[in-house]
């Protein structure tokens, strides 16, 4: 069976391999794109999906204006 991927481990993952900080849009697009991440209906990663992970998860991300990078440290 394979390991469930969380939400906030797609986007630091992508985060990682894109090497710079991107914009909730472009971040969705991504986690819909690679499928490594599904929600429970089916329905597609929004943007404001991506907002609220970040948010709810400040301790490992930083938001500045549009951008989301991963925090250091």
């Amino acid at each position: 069976m394979m390991e469930k991927v969380t939400l906030h481990d797609e986007i630091i993952a992508i985060l990682k391999e894109n090497g710079a900080p991107m914009d909730s849009h472009a971040i969705a697009d991504a986690v819909n794109r690679r499928k490594n991440y599904q929600k429970r209906d089916g329905s597609a990663v929004s943007d404001w999906q991506i907002r609220a992970r970040v948010r709810q998860y400040a301790k490992l991300f930083r938001k500045e204006g549009s951008s989301i990078s991963i925090k250091k440290g």
